[in-house]
């Protein structure tokens, strides 16, 4: 069905990027100035000539958030300020989790007591919160995406005075995040689809975390009863990035390739690209969601990571 897929440039064209969580709009001062109570506790007394290069980056963010307060915050003032916004915004926690986690240990992280990955990876607890931050972020723009995927084949549908799309069969290879908040939207738009179209629809869902495909599976069976015309392929791999893994995969396999913040996983970006457009129809899709353009109170959620920074200029 690729011939009947929208361009990227359409996709775009629908405004795929608005915000649509209140929350995340109404957040962002907020949790701004919370980074910049822990960010002004970490970086006072410290002589940046003594905290390693390569952390430079992170310290002139802990600065520049530091610069909005107009008085010394304490501890105490920090913690009242963070129940509030666990009281206001309980939809985020997992945000205020980590600016908590993250932010307390900046100080230790400067003084080279713990590495970044030591704070990132110290536990399954901070591993899980991480990835349901990036499901908060990407959830809304994945569900627009397929939303206007799934508009424009109604519209072909429409527009052609097709009986039906029988005939026809979307393949979709979904790379997943451990996380299922996205991908439920999307399940039920393409049951919408395929029940108004007929149109057969074939997902093909990859995961790493054999715990989280086993909840996957079981989950979106209660949404599948009854249903013939849409299938799911389940299977667990401890490498998404494997280049034997996905060349046991057919070539040209799928209509639509899609992941969302996994690339930051791969060890050779260009290798990667070139495995998942293998898997692709001509004219098929590859959509690829990442993290960019966040605010400012993410860098001390992400920033402990060198990843994060640009290597050429010190940005992200």
């Amino acid at each position: 069905i690729a011939d009947l897929l929208p361009s990227p440039e359409q996709i775009l064209k629908s405004d795929i990027s608005a915000v649509t969580n209140p929350d995340l709009i109404e957040s962002v001062e907020p949790f701004n100035e919370l980074a910049a109570c822990y960010a002004q506790m970490a970086a006072e007394g410290l002589d940046i000539k003594l905290i390693d290069h390569q952390h430079h980056p992170l310290f002139y963010a802990c600065q520049s958030l530091a610069s909005m307060l107009t008085e010394q915050v304490t501890l105490h003032a920090t913690k009242l300020r963070l129940m509030n916004l666990f009281n206001r915004f309980p939809r985020l926690k997992p945000l205020l989790v980590s600016l908590n986690n993250y932010g307390l240990r900046l100080k230790e992280f400067f003084s080279g007591q713990h590495s970044g990955i030591d704070v990132f990876l110290g536990n399954n607890e901070t591993e899980q919160t991480l990835q349901q931050i990036q499901s908060i972020i990407s959830a809304n723009t994945t569900q627009r995406v397929f939303d206007a995927i799934g508009q424009h084949l109604h519209h072909q549908f429409d527009q052609n005075s097709y009986e039906s799309l029988s005939d026809r069969r979307l393949r979709i290879f979904w790379i997943a995040s451990n996380e299922h908040l996205d991908v439920l939207p999307v399940l039920h738009l393409l049951l919408k689809l395929s029940n108004e179209t007929n149109l057969w629809i074939d997902l093909h869902y990859m995961e790493s975390d054999p715990v989280q495909l086993t909840h996957a599976e079981q989950l979106f069976q209660t949404y599948l009863g009854g249903q013939t015309h849409l299938s799911i392929i389940y299977e667990q791999t401890f490498d998404l990035f494997n280049s034997e893994i996905l060349g046991k995969i057919p070539f040209e396999s799928f209509d639509i390739v899609f992941a969302a913040n996994k690339l930051q996983g791969s060890q050779d970006l260009r290798k990667s690209l070139v495995d998942l457009r293998r898997l692709l129809v001509p004219n098929g899709l590859l959509l690829l969601l990442e993290l960019i353009n966040v605010p400012l109170y993410f860098d001390l959620i992400f920033g402990l990571l060198d990843q994060w920074w640009s290597l050429s200029d010190n940005a992200r």
